[in-house]
């Protein structure tokens, strides 16, 4: 393992664990959630999730535990995932990005931000309609969330990024909160011509 690869991975595991020491406040019950002893506790619900990849949740759950046959059920995890609001991870993000960012390439001197958005497919869900898209104008519907991205070109570095559902889903909005989210200075936007926008351009130009 490199050293870098080493580093950010004992950054990821003490921010785990320092999150885990508090999760009161990233729970949806604080009083009862996780207060029994269970195999997959806080921290541990919070490792699988980050170190999911592509495979059947089943599949995950064989390789986080290294195939033990007494692994979790997928039904366990995911009533205990159910019990971890969604700021826990936006916390851990923020926070490792802040930790491990690098801006040591500029363009003359300016950090290149790009900003993107992409749809998020998920399980298909009639009844949701926070998440329920019309895909095409035969009609079709599907189930999404929206990522908006703002990402170090020239680092490549992931700096923000804002998940919409369908009812919230609006990518100039959602850039212009990740412009005012941005701490840094001497950037220089990038978007395609979807974000041309007087607005954005505002809150670009107030930013400074």
């Amino acid at each position: 393992m490199s050293h870098y690869i080493e580093k950010v991975t004992v950054s990821l595991e003490n921010l785990i664990s320092e999150l885990a020491r508090n999760p009161s406040l990233f729970l949806k019950n604080p009083d009862t959630d996780f207060s029994r002893n269970r195999k997959i506790n806080f921290k541990t619900c919070v490792g699988i999730t980050m170190n999911s990849g592509g495979c059947t949740l089943n599949k995950e759950l064989l390789d986080f535990f290294d195939f033990d046959v007494n692994a979790p059920t997928v039904s366990a995890y995911t009533q205990q995932r159910a019990k971890i609001l969604p700021e826990a991870f936006e916390y851990l993000f923020h926070a490792f990005t802040e930790e491990n960012a690098q801006t040591k390439n500029l363009y003359e001197g300016y950090q290149l931000l790009a900003c993107d958005g992409s749809n998020l497919t998920i399980a298909p869900n009639l009844n949701d309609p926070e998440t329920l898209w019309k895909s095409n104008q035969l009609g079709a519907t599907g189930n999404h969330l929206h990522l908006n991205a703002l990402y170090d070109v020239l680092n490549r570095t992931y700096i923000d990024a804002l998940v919409q559902t369908a009812s919230t889903y609006q990518e100039h909005r959602a850039c212009i909160q990740m412009i005012e989210r941005v701490t840094l200075d001497k950037v220089i936007l990038i978007a395609d011509r979807g974000y041309e926008n007087y607005n954005i351009m505002s809150h670009a130009i107030e930013k400074g």
